[in-house]
């Protein structure tokens, strides 16, 4: 091959290319195998670097300390210096020791558990402990059973207005009867019942169930005999009669009293009570009826009002109706009260049996 012909070129460079080649991945190879190393060589001074840290830090305890003991003109004061040892060590100790997020509550500070059976005395007073006093119960009760509270007031107003109380006092001394009014129809009093109990030899002539045609009849009667009856209206016929009605019962010098239906009820007495004093003038002092409960009746007596018993008379003939009463007045111990309805046979036998009694000595009132 000559040098400078074409061929010696065509080999120069091939030879230069397979040159730079080689070169280029010897100098690759060995700068990889040298970061390689440089980075085991960091990693293993790493641990060697925190012990040189934590050596320096004792080197300087260890100048601070003798500091101190050189007792240099810039010697901080003993106490001084131990509160800045004890404020270190309580920095590094709060660092160290910091206590966990969650500390379990104390299981006597969850609550109190109440077991099955426990009494009302026991679970008050496990209510007690948590802070939840008796207002907190009466105010939950008003908000969520309201109903079973005015129930309850309403219960206890009524012990209270029926409830006496009797003192042993001495023969000098009066003994008390304590009553608590209620506060349901304050007008609703009759005052005195002084009537109330009607002496031998006196009849009191009732009419109840009136039926309203017969009353002029039954007042012609009375005037004939010279002598006044008592009318029972129940609170239906009071309001059912006109005003003129109930006024003739006051005009003839009838008495009018109140028929309670049932059992009766205190409202139906006040209804009543209030038609008939309204229009009359006069104030109902007395009432009629079989089947009322005992606490209105107690209730009643103590507004002042006089209940008249007895059977009520009536009949389908003329003699069924004049023997029941004779029947009747017989019977009594003292004085009678002679309950007629208001029916056709007892009208028509009304002025019968008045002659006959004022014959025999009898003398008729009314309360």
């Amino acid at each position: 091959m000559k040098f400078g012909s074409v061929e010696f070129f065509k080999h120069l460079i091939i030879s230069t290319v397979i040159s730079v080649v080689i070169f280029a991945a010897s100098f690759s190879m060995i700068f990889g195998i040298k970061a390689s190393s440089e980075s085991i060589r960091v990693s293993d001074k790493l641990p060697k670097t925190a012990d040189a840290m934590s050596n320096a830090a004792e080197e300087g305890s260890s100048e601070r300390e003798n500091v101190t003991e050189n007792n240099g003109p810039d010697e901080l004061p003993a106490d001084i210096a131990d509160d800045d040892a004890e404020k270190e060590t309580e920095t590094l100790t709060a660092q160290t020791d910091a206590p966990d997020e969650t500390v379990p509550e104390d299981d006597d500070k969850k609550g109190i558990n109440i077991p099955d059976g426990a009494t009302v005395d026991e679970i008050y007073d496990a209510l007690s402990v948590l802070g939840i006093s008796s207002k907190d119960l009466i105010d939950y009760i008003s908000e969520n059973d309201s109903e079973y509270l005015d129930t309850l007031i309403s219960e206890e107003a009524e012990k209270a207005a029926a409830q006496s109380v009797h003192t042993d006092a001495s023969a000098e001394d009066t003994p008390v009867l304590v009553t608590v009014p209620t506060d349901e129809y304050p007008e609703l009093y009759a005052g005195s019942s002084e009537l109330a109990a009607i002496a031998e030899g006196r009849v009191c002539l009732t009419f109840e169930s009136i039926v309203p045609d017969y009353l002029s009849d039954i007042f012609y009667i009375l005037g004939e005999e010279n002598t006044t009856a008592m009318f029972f209206l129940t609170c239906e016929e009071a309001e059912g009669l006109s005003d003129r009605q109930l006024a003739a019962f006051a005009e003839n010098g009838c008495t009018v009293g109140i028929a309670l239906t049932g059992e009766g009820s205190l409202d139906e007495m006040n209804r009543a009570f209030e038609r008939i004093s309204s229009v009359t003038g006069a104030v109902p002092c007395a009432y009629i009826c079989d089947g009322i409960s005992e606490s209105l009746s107690s209730e009643l007596d103590r507004r002042g009002f006089v209940r008249f018993g007895g059977e009520r008379i009536s009949g389908d003939s003329w003699s069924e109706v004049y023997n029941a009463a004779q029947d009747t007045v017989k019977a009594s111990e003292n004085g009678a009260v002679i309950r007629l309805d208001g029916g056709y046979y007892s009208v028509i036998t009304a002025q019968d049996i008045i002659a006959y009694l004022k014959n025999d000595g009898y003398t008729f009132v009314t309360i």
